[in-house]
C-alpha cells in the first residue's frame, strides 16, 4: 500500500475510551499516511467517560501502539490535551524521548513560512 506523505497532520477529538470512538477508522487513516509531524489536538483520550465506564477495545490499543510506532520511525508527535483529557495537563511540559511532546500549545510553520498556533483547554476556552 502506498502511503501519502504530509509534512504535518492535525487530528482532534479521538475520544479513545468512549464507546462512540471510531478507532478503527482512525487506524485505517494512520496506516494510509506518513508525516513529519502528528499533532494530537485535544481529547485524544476521553477520561471523563472512563471515570464512570471504561470502554477500551483492541482498536484503541492498536491506535496508541501505531502512534508510538510512528514516533519510533521519526514522526514528531505533539500532544495538546483538551477538556476530556485535561488530567494529562498535570504532566506538562513532558517529553517522552526525542519524538513525543505533551504541551499546552504549539506553533507550526508550514512550507509557506506562515506560523500556525494550536492550543486547547483552559488557556484558550476560559473567559478573561
Amino acid at each position: 500500500m502506498t502511503r501519502i506523505h504530509y509534512r504535518a497532520v492535525f487530528i482532534s477529538d479521538l475520544h479513545l475510551g468512549f464507546r462512540g470512538a471510531r478507532a478503527e477508522n482512525l487506524l485505517a487513516f494512520l496506516h494510509s499516511i506518513e508525516c513529519d509531524y502528528l499533532y494530537l489536538v485535544g481529547d485524544v483520550l476521553d477520561l471523563w467517560t472512563m471515570k464512570t465506564k471504561l470502554w477500551w477495545n483492541k482498536d484503541c490499543t492498536a491506535v496508541v501502539r501505531y502512534i508510538l510506532k510512528m514516533a519510533k520511525r521519526g514522526t514528531r508527535i505533539i500532544y495538546l490535551p483538551g477538556n476530556h483529557d485535561d488530567a494529562v495537563r498535570g504532566f506538562i511540559p513532558l517529553t517522552l524521548g526525542p519524538e513525543i511532546e505533551i504541551v499546552n500549545s504549539a506553533i507550526y510553520t508550514g512550507d509557506a513560512a506562515v506560523p500556525h498556533f494550536a492550543a486547547t483547554g483552559p488557556s484558550v476556552c476560559s473567559p478573561g
